[in-house]
């Protein structure tokens, strides 16, 4: 299964649709779970007649498996946890997750789970990862320089840093508001 994502949508000020194909391919070269991009132009057939709808970049979908996001299994006795969140928009058919800095109103967009898919999660694990979320944004907010500082024991520093040149350099206004995937693997920090 692939997500489809419209051009002009994705990249309204980059007319020759080139800038978030590029983008990606160069981003697979440095970030080790890139989604894999094609182009493809989008006709539909009704009757005898065809309608061009535009181009689109086909992209895989971001998932946990061996290639994809490597990271273990969730097992939700262990210690500590693997998972995948993004951050994006409010969306009601995912489960969205209760962090401080939603709470406080201090940022823009959600925490959603993609993965363990909501179905395996027990609420003792959702508290967990919401916990280790708001833990992180208490740190990142906080004015306290004490508290600031502890952002290192939480992030995987250098991806963070990179991720944010990366976007920056390509000029995307939306990055680490949506669809900004993060990760932990067990034992590890977000990245």
């Amino acid at each position: 299964r692939c997500v489809i994502h419209r051009q002009d949508n994705m990249n309204f000020t980059d007319m020759s649709g080139i800038r978030n194909y590029l983008a990606m391919n160069i981003g697979r070269q440095i970030f080790p779970y890139t989604s894999e991009v094609r182009f493809c132009e989008v006709v539909f057939k009704e009757g005898d007649t065809y309608t061009y709808q535009g181009l689109y970049m086909l992209e895989e979908k971001i998932k946990q498996a061996k290639g994809r996001v490597d990271i273990a299994d969730y097992e939700e006795d262990a210690a500590s946890l693997s998972y995948i969140v993004c951050r994006d928009r409010y969306n009601e058919t995912k489960l969205t997750l209760s962090t401080w800095a939603s709470e406080q109103q201090l940022c823009y967009g959600y925490f959603n789970m993609v993965y363990p898919k909501e179905d395996f999660l027990s609420e003792e694990a959702i508290n967990t990862i919401e916990e280790e979320l708001s833990r992180i944004e208490y740190c990142l907010y906080s004015d306290d320089v004490q508290e600031f500082k502890k952002y290192k024991n939480y992030l995987d520093v250098d991806s963070f840093v990179d991720y944010f040149l990366f976007n920056e350099f390509f000029m995307n206004y939306d990055s680490g508001n949506n669809s900004t995937y993060y990760y932990k693997n067990r034992d590890g920090k977000l990245a």
